[in-house]
C-alpha cells in the first residue's frame, strides 16, 4: 500500500504520516509539498493506491494537479481524496464537479476517514 501526501505544511504531513504508519504499519508513505512536486514524482515512481491532496498549496495547488494529472498513465487506478481545511463552499462544489476526487475530507486526517480510504480502496 502507497499512498502519497500533497501538503504543503510540513506539521499536518508529520502527524499524517504518523496516523497512517501507526495504522498500517506496511504503508509506504511519500511526501510532496505541492502539485508540482507530485506530478514529477508520479512520473517516475508506480502509481500510489491513495492520494491525499490539499487544495491550497504554492506553485501549483490541488485543482491545478488534477488537471496536470489527467495525461498520467494510471492516474485513474489511484484513490484520490481532497483533504483540506477549506470550508469556502465553492472549494467543495469544485471539488464534486472533479470525478477524480472520490472523497473530500476536513483536515485533521482520522483513524475513520483512513479506515474509509481503505476500504474504498481495496474496492477499486
Amino acid at each position: 500500500m502507497t499512498i502519497l501526501l500533497i501538503d504543503d505544511d510540513e506539521t499536518t504531513n508529520f502527524f499524517n504520516e504518523l496516523l497512517i504508519k501507526t495504522h498500517i504499519p506496511t504503508a509506504h508513505v511519500q511526501l510532496a509539498v505541492n502539485g508540482l512536486k507530485a506530478l514529477q514524482y508520479l512520473q517516475q515512481h508506480p502509481m500510489p493506491n491513495i492520494i491525499l491532496l490539499d487544495i491550497n498549496m504554492p506553485v501549483m495547488d490541488g485543482f491545478e494537479f488534477l488537471t496536470e494529472s489527467k495525461s498520467l498513465p494510471g492516474i485513474a487506478s489511484a484513490l484520490i481524496a481532497m483533504l483540506t481545511t477549506s470550508l469556502n463552499a465553492n472549494d467543495l462544489k469544485i471539488a464534486r464537479d472533479h470525478p477524480e476526487i472520490k472523497k473530500f475530507i476536513n483536515k485533521p486526517l482520522r483513524v475513520e476517514d483512513l479506515t474509509i480510504l481503505l476500504e474504498m480502496s481495496m474496492d477499486r
